[in-house]
């Protein structure tokens, strides 16, 4: 009775252990994923400005505004 007492306890440590790490994993693809839908957000957000900066400057461009360099 003992021995499957302390299988039994050895298969609930081993199940603990597992759900653990698996949880441990799952938690660092869930901060990856946030932090690369950051990332992806700002590139977005750069790019849209860069582009409103391109567009400012044909403008300038176009009227005769232009600074020179």
């Amino acid at each position: 009775l003992k021995v499957g007492d302390a299988e039994e306890q050895s298969a609930a440590w081993e199940y603990e252990s597992l759900r653990r790490t698996l949880f441990g994993e799952l938690l660092h693809a869930f901060i990856d994923t946030a932090a690369a839908e950051k990332r992806a957000r700002i590139a977005k957000e750069q790019h849209d400005t860069l582009q409103q900066m391109q567009q400012g400057m044909v403008v300038k461009v176009n009227a005769g505004k232009a600074t020179n360099l």
